[in-house]
Order: structure tokens, then C-alpha cells, then sequence
């Protein structure tokens, strides 16, 4: 896996938890 599709994984994991939390639709 390269450093740019690592960095797009946990930018993703960071946004679906962030909507999550504020209870917004993914």
C-alpha cells in the first residue's frame, strides 16, 4: 500500500467517524 492510499484510508475512517459522531449522513 502506498503512503497516498494509506493517507485516503484514514482521511476516510476520520470523516465516516466525524459524521458518525455529529450524527450526519456518511
Amino acid at each position: 500500500m502506498s503512503p497516498k492510499e494509506q493517507g485516503v484510508q484514514i482521511i476516510s475512517a476520520y470523516d465516516q467517524g466525524f459524521k458518525s459522531t455529529n450524527g450526519l449522513d456518511a
